[in-house]
């Protein structure tokens, strides 16, 4: 359970790292139940220009690694969808960068720009991992405090593999997991082929690629 993000990352998932940037309590400068419908991989067929559906909105993450396109779930996730799609509208992940990314378990992004500035977030969320939905491949999950169970704000994961051990398991801080809200219906070999860049330490972030992974922009399809 102990391996994620060295202790200057932000907005962590796993149970030793303090949190850093995105608004959350202990913010300061840069340094670092059922499973989804759909299983999260491509779908052959799926039209990036479709129209949305209330209950299952969708952004595009246009990348320097290519296009992902995730589908959100309102219905199981209404807060987190509303705080995510907020930021989407307000461009807040336009120019940002996946700061951290680990082979065979997630890539994470949306709160530091190129120059590794944090892109501070609004107020925290409340944690919606009650949900019934999994930490399975493709999904999109919150990243958060792992000492504060509604601390969520802006920085989002993609889940690589299955990791059950970020699913909700109880009400305490160590057990409450992490908010599932949407899933990659499109770009899954984008995230694999994030998810392998060559990675380095740099003043306090663990896995950050060497050769910068950005999100030039995200934009909400209607």
């Amino acid at each position: 359970m102990n391996r994620y993000f060295s202790p200057a990352a932000i907005c962590v998932l796993l149970s030793l790292v303090p949190l850093q940037g995105c608004g959350g309590p202990a913010a300061t400068s840069a340094g670092e139940g059922t499973t989804p419908a759909r299983p999260g991989h491509d779908e052959a067929g799926t039209s990036a220009s479709a129209d949305n559906d209330p209950l299952h909105p969708r952004v595009e993450l246009h990348t320097t690694a290519g296009l992902i396109v995730v589908e959100l779930e309102a219905q199981h996730a209404p807060a987190t969808v509303e705080n995510f799609l907020r930021y989407v509208r307000e461009g807040h992940y336009n120019h940002t960068i996946f700061h951290h990314v680990e082979r065979d378990y997630v890539v994470l992004g949306g709160g530091y720009t190129r120059q590794l500035y944090v892109r501070r977030g609004r107020s925290p969320i409340r944690n919606e991992s009650d949900n019934g939905l999994k930490n399975v491949r493709g999904s999109v999950a919150m990243a958060r405090d792992p000492d504060h169970a509604d601390s969520a704000t802006c920085q989002f994961f993609i889940n690589v593999v299955d990791n059950p051990e970020l699913d909700y398991r109880g009400s305490s801080p160590d057990a409450c997991g992490y908010c599932v809200f949407g899933r990659v219906v499109q770009g899954m070999d984008v995230v694999d082929r994030i998810s392998r860049v060559k990675v380095r330490r740099h003043e306090g972030f663990s896995h950050l690629p060497v050769k910068t992974v950005l999100i030039q922009r995200a934009v909400e399809l209607r």
